[in-house]
């Protein structure tokens, strides 16, 4: 008997080892596919640009942008080895997503058991929203990937509070704002649910713990005290550029904010409004204690009783879905106060993501019903399918390659070439072989064009005439090369104006 329940268990774990180890590979060949077919974006380009810079210039640039060093860093030493291709610097970002997928597997057999861990590596594996961020030169996947780590070594430290698993949870959640500043949330959300855990809720006050976790924060924000006095002056500036405060952003839009960034995460988590409805239905029976509220509506014959408790009835009671809730909401909540409705893009709240998935997988979990539960997974595939090809198939960056090739092949000596900023300049010199037969400058301000006969213009006829006189021009041709970002416009427009005869 004792040996059949070991070979069982041997059997059953080998078969979880072979399925995640197919989200593995699945999630590895969704975010390696395609990757170079799409020109790279303004953004991708800076990435770029800076990864050229020396370490020294790369700090100083980030430094007075406010904006964080580590992806730029570890992207300079990969360019270096692998070169600065669109396959080989995406792959990077796919190399981070892959990860990703083991941690959220690691994270959610933490939390609950293997099953969660599997069913939510392989939704974050198939997820639209993350297989775009894992074949972009950006940050995102890296984001994802260290928000888990971070994540994981909190909720072990909860349980043990080994040097180990302190040092690793130190060293992750460092690396992770060092990456970007948008996860400052979800150390918030750390910290919000050790307080709910270890003081507020009816737990016995474990005193040494409270004292360790409060040594650790305190080491955290002094690592982080020689960067901010770098990067200080930089945010600064930036905020007294915008001319308004953070507080004064959140109060004037406060719900409108939580509502905005809740709905665009769930939306674009999900790919699809099929997908959105049966990931909230999921969501719903993950987070909601329905055994307990039927029965408290059979006991008051009532569907609202006045005098209910409505968070420990419909509430789930389990400690660990309050984990994601708290991981999934702080971040919601907290985003609005630095980020205006013009600024706020999805790719921001990308690390409560993944807590809305874990939260997703233990719905399925709940399924009682052996047939409903493959069901609904088979459902999930089909449809995450469905979401991957329309990906594949749709242009989401304009083709900066073929505005280049066009320009390189019609451009004459002589030519002028105008750009908005330097965004466009380096996009255009990384795919232009034209070396020096045209002039490139940057456009201002009552320009003096009358030298020239051509000039080459890159976005826009409407943002050219709000900054040049061209009443001795003609329009001698007007290109368009189209594409979208998952919010922004990226449609690229090539104008080329000839001198009136």
């Amino acid at each position: 008997m004792i040996d059949n329940a070991i070979r069982k268990q041997n059997i059953k774990s080998t078969g979880n080892k072979l399925i995640i180890t197919g989200i593995l590979l699945l999630g590895l060949f969704f975010r390696i596919h395609d990757l170079n077919v799409e020109s790279l974006w303004p953004d991708e380009g800076i990435a770029i640009r800076l990864a050229h810079l020396d370490l020294s210039q790369i700090i100083k640039d980030r430094a007075s942008s406010f904006c964080t060093p580590l992806y730029y860093i570890i992207l300079h030493y990969w360019v270096s080895l692998f070169g600065d291709s669109e396959y080989s610097a995406r792959f990077l970002s796919a190399v981070f997503g892959f990860l990703a997928i083991f941690m959220a597997y690691k994270v959610g057999s933490l939390i609950f058991d293997r099953q969660v861990g599997i069913l939510g590596s392989l939704i974050l594996a198939m997820s639209v929203f993350h297989i775009y961020y894992s074949q972009e030169v950006r940050m995102y996947s890296l984001v994802t990937l260290l928000i888990l780590v971070s994540f994981y070594f909190f909720i072990r430290f909860l349980g043990e509070t080994s040097y180990t698993v302190s040092i690793g949870y130190i060293i992750s959640s460092l690396l992770l704002i060092h990456t970007h500043y948008n996860v400052l949330p979800a150390i918030i959300a750390q910290n919000t649910y050790f307080v709910m855990q270890f003081i507020l809720s009816e737990k016995t006050y474990n005193k040494p713990i409270v004292k360790r976790w409060g040594f650790i924060q305190g080491i955290l924000i002094l690592l982080l005290m020689p960067w901010l006095s770098i990067a200080s002056p930089g945010w600064i500036k930036k905020e007294l550029f915008r001319g308004e405060s953070p507080f004064f952003r959140f109060m004037h839009w406060p719900l409108r904010s939580i509502n905005i960034t809740a709905i665009s995460l769930f939306k674009w988590s999900s790919g699809s409004v099929l997908l959105l409805i049966l990931f909230l239905i999921l969501f719903s029976i993950s987070v909601i204690d329905y055994e307990r509220l039927k029965e408290s509506i059979v006991k008051k014959k009532s569907f609202w009783p006045p005098k209910i408790n409505l968070w420990k009835t419909f509430l789930s009671h389990d400690s660990r879905v309050h984990l994601l809730l708290v991981w999934l909401s702080i971040p919601l909540i907290l985003l609005p106060f630095y980020l205006s409705p013009l600024r706020y893009r999805p790719k921001y709240a990308i690390s409560a993501s993944v807590a809305f998935y874990l939260l997703i997988a233990k719905g399925i979990s709940n399924i009682k019903n052996k047939y409903a539960k493959p069901a609904v997974i088979c459902v999930i595939i089909a449809l995450s399918l469905v979401n991957i090809w329309r990906y594949y198939i749709e242009a989401d960056n304009a083709q900066w390659i073929e505005a280049a090739n066009y320009i390189d092949r019609h451009a004459e000596p002589g030519d002028l070439l105008l750009f908005l900023d330097s965004r466009q300049k380096y996009l255009f010199d990384y795919y232009s072989k034209n070396t020096g037969s045209i002039r490139k400058i940057y456009l201002k301000k009552k320009m003096n064009t009358a030298g020239y006969n051509r000039i080459w213009f890159l976005k826009g006829k409407p943002q050219i005439s709000a900054e040049m006189a061209l009443d001795a021009y003609e329009v001698a041709c007007h290109k368009v090369y189209s594409g979208r970002d998952n919010i922004m416009d990226q449609t690229l427009e090539v104008y080329l104006f000839k001198k009136n005869r």
